[in-house]
């Protein structure tokens, strides 16, 4: 299997742009109902680091704005991570955890994601651009959501994920896989960048309540995305036509399993 590489400047930041090319092929979306899994961050790549896609896949040349912007997040705080430990969870090609790995002095930073294709990549990627985490350890590895505890050895501080919150029927899995991590230890929080998507937002909101998660819903948590997101809805800004805040601008979504506080 042959792969192709692409490589963007550290820091190059286009939030609240998304652009497509290339094919979605209905095997990949096969791939993922076969696996039991959500595919949303399988068919994105951001122009970061050193990425590789497979070309059997074609997948789109494009990203879904809420792993850009929990990418920025993360890499615009460095001292929030510094020493931590991160675990990205449905990381797709995993931008978001790569570019924290890159980009901050993280203790640890484990990419994980359900589909065993996507995680060899991710690998891939882990390696290639190896010389960028410094001190960091960076690993990935395939973690189904589900009712069970986390087989996990380490515990972390901080949870990581984006756009996971548009199929329903993932919302209880997910839940009992985002409390598996926080109870490990009292410090833990979870981040995770969402769209509304027609209210499925919220409905896994409401079950993370009452699974006994503390939640905290953030619209503003950067001053320049959120000018872009006004800028868009009043057409002010050409540069995406099609905006729809329903799915292209994520709240920031904060869990924990003991306090309702919003970190950062």
């Amino acid at each position: 299997m042959r792969f192709i590489a692409f490589f963007v400047i550290i820091g190059e930041f286009s939030s609240c742009r998304q652009s497509r090319s290339g094919q979605f092929k209905l095997s990949d979306h096969s791939s993922c109902r076969e696996l039991g899994i959500d595919n949303t961050g399988v068919i994105c790549k951001w122009r970061f680091l050193f990425f590789f896609l497979s070309e059997d896949h074609k997948l789109f040349i494009g990203l879904w704005p809420a792993e850009e912007i929990l990418a920025s997040y993360c890499v615009s705080r460095p001292e929030m991570f510094r020493n931590k430990r991160i675990i990205e969870l449905g990381a797709g090609y995993g931008l978001a955890g790569l570019a924290l790995a890159a980009c901050t002095d993280a203790a640890e930073v484990l990419i994980t994601d359900g589909n065993p294709k996507v995680v060899n990549y991710i690998q891939k990627n882990c390696r290639l651009n190896a010389e960028l985490f410094g001190k960091t350890k960076v690993s990935s590895e395939v973690l189904y959501w589900c009712k069970e505890p986390v087989p996990l050895d380490s515990e972390f501080d901080f949870i990581i994920a984006a756009d996971c919150t548009y199929f329903k029927d993932f919302h209880l899995d997910l839940v009992h896989t985002i409390k598996s991590i926080l109870t490990r230890t009292m410090t833990s929080e979870a981040l995770l960048f969402c769209p509304c998507r027609g209210g499925s937002l919220f409905k896994f909101i409401e079950i993370a309540k009452s699974a006994g998660l503390a939640v905290a819903v953030k619209e503003v948590y950067d001053a320049d995305i959120y000018k872009l997101h006004k800028e868009f809805l009043q057409a002010e800004n050409t540069q995406w036509l099609n905006y729809d805040a329903d799915h292209n601008y994520p709240l920031l979504i904060s869990l924990t399993g003991m306090a309702n506080v919003l970190t950062g």
